[in-house]
């Protein structure tokens, strides 16, 4: 089935100041150099040693949630992800309920409003959808005001760019748009792209966040590839030894040169091609295989779908996508057969989530009730 990859956004600090209101100090790089590294495990001890010298401050209340949050994708001994999203949860409240007792600084705002933003975040991952606008509600108000006191706070747009851009873009129930409305968060396209773009060319805190949106957006939102690809070289040569960037630079090259060259050179390669352009998973060339069938490259697309399943012959995706191929050359013969092998793959299938594989169970049965397969 296609996939609409919405990646989760990182947070990067990568200066002494931000704006012209607050100081960052040289911990405070330690923190986040280590978390980069791979280390969360050291720099959350970074950030305990400062809450113990100061329990209220908020700067390191955020930097334990951003810590937590972004362990599980620079680290390979992070919790599992309803362990983060439960912590999370509970440190942002937790820091929230602190910060609300303080003086209503611009720091202090600032702070509080991208807290709210992590709760936004994890509230999505559950599918929460009203919590979600709601806490997005208030990361929003509380940027705004750091704007209005300080406009030169340029780090506090990203929090408005993200509640500006995806809600726009997102492949949501038709409920989750209507509470959006409802909550005035439908969200406006253009004003999140531009929002991006002024945090990645003048932000401090939060420019390699908004680099790395701009990375999504640009892929999967705008349809510019190459800019997104520019946006990945760009995060790499800032952050040499960050393996996710490195990796997304790889995956995105190499859909850039199926979409720009066509896909001949996977049947030449494809022993290689899961070391060279980091294909630890099937989602990077099923994604690309229907945007090759969405501009009627029907050819390519059956390579990229064929040697997808060479790569990954356990993965029941790669047979289902392969089916709809068939299915849309009508050719109801070899569309129901990889319909019938994605269904036995799946029983045993340990790459994808309980709730996509029964969507992914749902669909295969209606395909092949549709093909009179019973």
């Amino acid at each position: 089935m296609k996939s609409l990859f919405i990646a989760l956004v990182l947070c990067c600090l990568a200066s002494n100041m931000v704006g012209g209101s607050f100081e960052l100090k040289s911990v405070d790089h330690q923190i986040t150099n280590q978390l980069y590294n791979g280390k969360w495990r050291l720099s959350d001890s970074l950030i305990n040693i400062e809450l113990e010298k100061a329990p209220n401050n908020m700067k390191y209340h955020f930097f334990r949630v951003f810590n937590l949050f972004y362990s599980r994708i620079f680290s390979t001994d992070a919790p599992s992800r309803e362990i983060i999203i439960q912590l999370v949860k509970d440190y942002t409240w937790k820091a929230i309920s602190i910060g609300d007792k303080q003086d209503a600084t611009i720091e202090n705002k600032f702070y509080l409003g991208c807290l709210y933003g992590f709760l936004c975040r994890v509230n999505s991952m559950q599918q929460q959808y009203w919590l979600t606008y709601w806490n997005a509600r208030k990361c929003r108000d509380y940027l705004e005001e750091v704007i209005k006191m300080d406009p030169s706070v340029e780090d506090a747009y990203l929090g408005l760019a993200i509640i500006e851009y995806y809600p726009a873009v997102a492949n949501i129930p038709w409920y989750a748009k209507t509470l959006a409305w409802c909550a005035g968060m439908a969200g406006d396209k253009a004003q999140g792209l531009s929002y991006f773009r002024r945090v990645a060319e003048k932000g401090v805190l939060f420019q390699g966040e908004a680099l790395f949106a701009l990375t999504v957006a640009y892929r999967f939102g705008e349809n510019d590839i190459e800019n997104s690809l520019k946006c990945w070289e760009e995060l790499t040569v800032k952050y040499p030894h960050n393996i996710f960037f490195e990796n997304g630079k790889k995956r995105t090259k190499i859909s850039s040169l199926i979409l720009s060259q066509g896909a001949k050179f996977l049947e030449r390669d494809s022993s290689k091609l899961k070391n060279e352009y980091a294909l630890t998973t099937a989602a990077v060339l099923n994604s690309v295989g229907y945007e090759l069938m969405n501009i009627n490259r029907y050819e390519d697309a059956f390579i990229v779908f064929n040697v997808n399943i060479k790569l990954f012959p356990d993965v029941a995706n790669c047979y289902d996508s392969m089916a709809e191929w068939y299915s849309n050359k009508k050719d109801k013969d070899n569309s129901r057969k990889y319909y019938l092998i994605a269904k036995e793959k799946l029983a045993r299938d340990t790459t994808v989530t309980s709730q996509f594989k029964e969507f992914l169970y749902q669909n295969i049965e209606q395909k092949l009730s549709d093909l009179n397969v019973k």
